[in-house]
């Protein structure tokens, strides 16, 4: 066993901790899974639609394509909309990124709790979603 770094190691950000997704990534996906059991309905829906939409579309959705996506009606919808967003944010279970609004690795794991067992493309969609470390 080698103390240098080969090229052709893993990613020192895979290599953390002791499961298969690495120590930041578990602690996110614990933390979503139980903000997720606490998640009131409306925010429920709305972060459901975009992690649908993160996984199964090219792009990432945007506010625009939420919003229409969205099952909120009557008077104020956008703004109630709107709230609710934010609210995700800044619970840490979305960001923006530019135009496009991204549900985060505890995002996923609030409406999909059970996905950080799974092996293949679902752990390298979380992997991209973790801010650098640096």
């Amino acid at each position: 066993m080698s103390a240098v770094h080969r090229h052709d190691d893993p990613a020192p950000a895979e290599k953390k901790g002791s499961g298969p997704l690495g120590t930041p990534i578990e602690r996110e996906v614990l933390r979503g899974s139980a903000d997720g059991a606490r998640l009131p309905r409306d925010l429920w829906e709305i972060l459901n639609t975009m992690v649908e939409r993160e996984l199964q579309q090219p792009e990432p959705p945007t506010e625009e394509s939420l919003y229409a996506a969205s099952t909120i009606s009557g008077p104020f919808r956008a703004r109630r909309f709107r709230r609710r967003l934010e609210q995700l944010i800044r619970l840490d279970l979305a960001q923006r990124q530019g135009q496009w609004v991204r549900p985060t690795v505890a995002g996923i794991a609030a409406v999909r709790p059970l996905w950080s067992q799974v092996d293949g493309p679902v752990r390298t969609k979380l992997r991209s979603l973790m801010p650098d470390e640096g």
